[in-house]
């Protein structure tokens, strides 16, 4: 057995209740190594170094909020570690135990007593006009927008090559069902149940007053278009990480974007529960009651 650790260095609690849980599974001999989730972020050769490291492990546990998670999410991939969450954040949506709820929850695990949940990845197909292509990952949501050029983009929407909608606005979310509380859901998208496969599709201020959200199957290709001349002044982000332009001399990441297409992943990131409320009493006590 061995644990991958990774806190958010910036909140003290968290970093410190790493430490105390690196001390007890190396008294209990159980291998461990720890990072922040810093250094898990970007595309540095130490970042690139650990995310592969990172996927040899049987478990990450995460001490932070969801932004710790969502960097370290990023880290496993499509490997199929398991993924438990301790909560130091706000929300605390994808977290899977409250701070204090910590060495049960390991125990929980060790004694295959734990709540698994399987979340839907979103795999994004970016191609440029160079001809070259990337292909991302994301847990939340892919965001293509207008960047700081100020003005409204134009983009094409369509599903499985049926032609949904041409618009300007700030631009365009398509998230997962467990990002559909994150950023779709500030912009007036639905809430969906994680256990949805399909993705959740939200123009970001359309220029339109007849423009709505959609919500797709498992199987749905969505696609978006940039059909002016030009796409500079587009950003594209995932998970509130920008994935274009970067800054970098690599001719791949210079040239314009002209499409790109999302499905869901068929592979899947496994968040750990324990006593953790269930999603609807989250959604519930974070956007219903006051």
């Amino acid at each position: 057995m061995n644990v991958f650790l990774v806190a958010n260095s910036i909140k003290s609690d968290a970093y410190a209740a790493m430490q105390s849980v690196n001390l007890w599974l190396n008294e209990r001999g159980i291998s461990s190594k720890t990072a922040t989730a810093n250094e898990l972020t970007g595309t540095n050769i130490r970042a690139t170094g650990l995310a592969q490291e990172i996927q040899k492990f049987d478990l990450v546990c995460c001490f932070g909020g969801d932004g710790t998670i969502l960097r370290t999410a990023h880290a496993i991939g499509v490997s199929g570690v398991p993924l438990l969450g301790i909560n130091y954040g706000e929300l605390g949506f994808l977290t899977g135990t409250s701070a204090d709820l910590a060495f049960v929850a390991l125990e929980a695990f060790l004694a295959n007593e734990i709540v698994a949940e399987n979340r839907c990845l979103l795999k994004a197909k970016v191609s440029y006009a160079n001809g070259k292509t990337d292909e991302l990952l994301a847990l939340n949501e892919l965001v293509v927008g207008r960047g700081d050029q100020g003005r409204a983009i134009r983009l094409m929407l369509g599903i499985n090559g049926d032609a949904i909608l041409d618009f300007r606005g700030d631009g365009l979310i398509v998230a997962t069902a467990t990002g559909s509380t994150a950023y779709a859901l500030s912009a007036g998208g639905p809430i969906v149940s994680p256990t949805h496969r399909g993705l959740c599709v939200v123009p970001l201020n359309p220029h339109s007053l007849h423009t709505r959200s959609i919500v797709t199957g498992q199987l749905d290709c969505v696609e978006v278009q940039m059909p002016d001349v030009s796409s500079r002044g587009i950003m594209l982000w995932l998970d509130g990480q920008t994935a274009y332009p970067l800054d970098t001399t690599d001719e791949q990441l210079q040239t314009e974007i002209i499409g790109i297409t999302v499905l869901p992943a068929s592979e899947q990131l496994t968040l750990l529960r324990y006593d953790a409320p269930a999603f609807y009493e989250r959604a519930a006590n974070a956007f219903f009651k006051r």
